[in-house]
């Protein structure tokens, strides 16, 4: 298990005191990554480490064969951004799947295809980690640490230098390697920094890598999506779909444990959820408990509204 989802409780305590959001673990992955990026000048002095041959530079996945399968599923959402290929069940069977691709090789990512109808990577875009490859180059323009995510950096999306790497390098060479679309965390990082160049920054970010035509999926940064929103009349532009965490549910950070969400916690993303359906974009909603009825509750409610629902037993999205 290399991470989980939730963390900026503190941005949603003080949004809507609600304590889920989006976030990861910092905890370095057991073993390399898999992928291979494009080295900034500083990487390539330094870094000599071989590349698996099958890593996501080269994928014999096309479009076309997507488009071109026949699938017969139930299940329409799943978020296993906590394992690795070789952690995943056998049967794994979903329309949407989101994983954390830097970690598979597109060989992999081919034997996915067979039974996952779409593939989404998760590519964190407001902020650093310090097991990412890359996070050397870009430690420098860090903004602060992330609260409770040990060696994790909120960094300043305004910089060119990071628009380009994650939108122009990342973000290609994953969709080379076969994923439909991304899964894009941490655009929070307007409400931390709520300024026009962090707009922007995210802006341009986005923009950049939908001219890669493959979806995108922003999980969170309600605040980032209704400015753009408001000033734009559509998120056509930016995204396809939305995720949000904990609408229907709760986490008590202090006891660990799960509950329902506050009435008024749930009214308030409802509605933000709405606007976005309301534009012909995609929800879905990823909700974390142990209990069957409020699991099935939740279910039920998203699948009455039209939105996609993942409900997990733990925090770290493992499958378990």
């Amino acid at each position: 298990m290399k991470r989980g989802l939730i963390r900026n409780s503190t941005i949603v305590l003080l949004l809507v005191m609600l304590t889920a959001c989006a976030g990861q673990e910092s905890t370095p992955p057991s073993k390399e990554t898999k992928t291979t990026f494009p080295a900034t000048d500083a990487q390539t002095a330094t870094d000599s480490k071989s590349q698996p041959d099958n890593a996501l530079t080269v994928s014999s996945y096309t479009d076309e064969n997507a488009r071109a399968r026949e699938f017969s599923t139930d299940t329409e959402y799943g978020v296993y951004i906590g394992v690795e290929y070789d952690e995943l069940p056998e049967d794994i069977n979903y329309d949407v799947l989101v994983i954390d691709a830097q970690y598979y090789t597109s060989k992999e990512l081919d034997q996915l295809h067979k039974t996952n109808k779409e593939i989404y990577s998760y590519l964190n875009v407001g902020s650093l980690e310090d097991f990412r490859p890359y996070y050397d180059q870009f430690k420098d323009i860090t903004l602060s640490p992330y609260e409770n995510w040990d060696g994790e950096y909120w960094i300043d999306v305004s910089k060119e230098e990071w628009q380009e790497y994650i939108a122009q390098q990342i973000a290609p060479t994953l969709a080379r390697g076969g994923v439909d679309g991304f899964f894009i965390d941490n655009a929070d990082i307007y409400y931390m920094y709520p300024t026009d160049e962090i707009y922007d920054g995210l802006t341009t970010i986005l923009t950049t890598i939908k001219k890669l035509n493959r979806k995108i999926i922003i999980n969170g940064g309600n605040d980032y999506v209704t400015r753009y929103l408001e000033e734009n009349g559509t998120l056509t532009p930016v995204l396809d779909g939305v995720n949000q965490e904990s609408v229907f549910t709760s986490i008590n950070w202090d006891e660990g444990t799960f509950t329902e969400s506050a009435a008024e916690d749930r009214e308030y993303f409802l509605d933000y959820l709405s606007q976005v359906a309301a534009d012909g974009k995609a929800v879905y909603v990823l909700e974390y408990t142990k209990d069957e009825a409020l699991a099935e509750m939740a279910k039920s409610e998203c699948r009455g509204l039209g939105y996609k629902v993942y409900v997990s037993k733990n925090l770290e999205l493992n499958g378990e």
